[in-house]
């Protein structure tokens, strides 16, 4: 994913299904992201169910955030896809190669999917992750990404 994302300008779309009835409250889902180990602070204040548009966070220090979109997947579509119909309700991140904005779309999603029983969709590969599966996602995107382009100027000699 690494490769994709830095050339890459557009943006990147991760997809959450999850059950109808196991949507988190905000507060829920900030402290799922807290015990889950990673340094990301949502913004509680909203309604998963009814808000859409830019979410503003936080990586370490760093400004970030994505772009939250709701909605109910009808049944035929989730079959067309290959989702499971109990997952009708899809969460979708987007986001672009800005790292902080990244991050905590990637971090958000996958713990997301981790404590609601959901399925993550990386559309940049085509692949899906469940539960703690999306968690091991994550922490992978968040090494790749961490790491440095070059090799140090000391590297060199």
């Amino acid at each position: 994913m690494r490769k994709k994302i830095k050339d890459n300008p557009m943006s990147i779309d991760i997809l959450v299904h999850i059950p109808e009835g196991r949507v988190p409250t905000p507060d829920e889902w900030q402290s799922a992201i807290t015990k889950a180990g990673f340094p990301v602070m949502i913004d509680t204040d909203f309604n998963l169910h009814e808000f859409s548009g830019f979410l503003p966070c936080k990586f370490k220090e760093m400004t970030g955030g994505f772009e939250y979109y709701y909605s109910v997947v009808e049944k035929n579509e989730l079959t067309e896809i290959g989702v499971p119909e109990n997952l009708p309700v899809q969460i979708s991140f987007v986001t672009h190669t800005e790292f902080a904005e990244l991050a905590t779309a990637v971090i958000a999603s996958a713990v997301l999917t981790d404590i609601t029983g959901g399925l993550l969709m990386d559309t940049e590969e085509g692949k899906t992750f469940n539960g703690n599966e999306a968690l091991v996602w994550a922490r992978k995107i968040i090494k790749e990404l961490s790491l440095p382009t070059r090799k140090p100027w000391w590297k060199f000699w």
